[in-house]
């Protein structure tokens, strides 16, 4: 699945239309959504310029006055359209997706200038989004930043940030962060930068999805970089040994490390060493949760037959001392259950409460594509094969 976004101001110059055009032909576009684009009517030619072959269909929103327009073309065979909305400043396009059962709506957004009208925009989408039961995939220009830190050399809207972040909340979407630049819209003079240009995804995108990132493309003529959105599953080999939080606090886990790597023979080699302590910190974890299990269960109930004496008004000093251990011991064992739940990932855990929800494991995600490395600068220059980082990690540490 590829998702192009691009922010094209006032493209009048042929040369300006066919670096756009090598750029989709290049990458396999899928989908390329254009805004700003002065379009006073709809010209075919141009849009096959754009794509670079016959085979799109598109929706778009003519531009009226200065205001430029925004354009939205994918590939059929990819995307089959349903219905289409269309306004001023966004283009709703509904549809299914090949290869997912959820119909799909990819919303290109232009934000307008003044904060008035941005509001009136965030509560449509928000109702747009309650009444319309899909996965979503939002993205385009939407003219505002999240924080401070989002702007450079301009004024900060404290006012506007705070309705386009309450706007995010509210309708339930998780910003895709970019990878390999810190903001998407830079002046002429390169004096003023925000980050302007955004994906937002759905929880029902994360979680069907959830290995989708975006990148940025060299700048060009346009002030706006292009975004690009795309499935980019990075593959660093087999991890070779995972340590989770909660074992750390468990009492006799260092003695036992300890004994177990000492009974290993001197001189076999590090990796099966290390294969075969896995093993046994697996075991011995497993043998620690059953009896935390246990425990947790015995707990439960010697508090439910203290709480009935206590409604008997026939429960001791002892029995309400012990009932207060209890609780303490429970909320420990509880602790430790949550350290695991926070490192594990697109993982159907069968636990208590909500922690199972379709909502749970979209954070789980959210934080997962935030701390995976998608790539790193390596003499100046943006790296994103697996191998290279490794070696390049490898060599820093060493």
């Amino acid at each position: 699945m590829k998702i192009l976004s691009l922010n094209v101001r006032g493209c009048r110059k042929r040369r300006k239309l066919l670096w756009v055009k090598d750029l989709c032909v290049r990458n396999s576009v899928m989908f390329l959504g254009l805004q700003e684009t002065k379009m006073v009517h709809l010209d075919f030619f141009r849009l096959k310029t754009m794509w670079g072959n016959m085979t799109f269909d598109f929706a778009c929103s003519l531009s009226r006055g200065r205001s430029g327009g925004i354009v939205s073309i994918w590939d059929p065979s990819f995307f089959c359209r349903e219905r289409i909305w269309c306004d001023d400043h966004y283009v709703i396009v509904k549809g299914r997706v090949s290869g997912l059962v959820d119909p799909f709506f990819l919303v290109n957004v232009y934000g307008p200038q003044d904060i008035r009208d941005k509001a009136h925009l965030w509560d449509f989408l928000v109702d747009f989004r309650s009444q319309h039961t899909g996965s979503y995939i939002m993205f385009g220009d939407f003219n505002e930043v999240r924080e401070e830190a989002d702007r450079f050399g301009s004024h900060f809207n404290h006012v506007g940030a705070s309705l386009f972040n309450c706007f995010i909340a509210n309708a339930g979407l998780v910003e895709l962060p970019l990878a390999n630049r810190r903001y998407s819209w830079m002046n002429k003079t390169g004096m003023k930068m925000s980050s302007l240009d955004r994906f937002f995804v759905s929880q029902e995108v994360n979680l069907s999805i959830p290995d989708l990132s975006v990148e940025a493309f060299n700048r060009g003529w346009s002030d706006h970089i292009p975004l690009f959105l795309r499935v980019d599953r990075k593959d660093f080999g087999h991890i070779p040994f995972k340590v989770f939080n909660s074992w750390l606090y468990r009492d006799g886990f260092k003695d036992f490390v300890d004994t177990a790597w000492k009974e290993h023979d001197m001189n076999m080699g590090l990796f099966e060493k290390m294969k075969r302590l896995k093993r046994k910190i697996k075991a011995w974890v497993v043998a620690n949760r059953s009896n935390d299990k246990s425990r947790l269960h015995l707990l439960k109930e010697r508090i439910n037959e203290i709480e009935c004496k206590m409604e008997n008004s026939c429960a001791s000093l002892e029995e309400l001392d012990e009932r207060t251990k209890s609780f303490v011991e429970v909320e420990e064992i509880s602790q430790l259950d949550d350290l695991d739940i926070q490192q594990k990932s697109r993982i159907k855990w069968d636990i208590e409460g909500d922690e199972n929800s379709q909502f749970f494991h979209g954070l789980v995600n959210y934080q997962r594509k935030h701390n995976l490395i998608k790539g790193i600068f390596i003499d100046g220059m943006w790296n994103s094969n697996p191998k290279e980082i490794k070696d390049h990690f490898f060599l820093f540490l060493r």
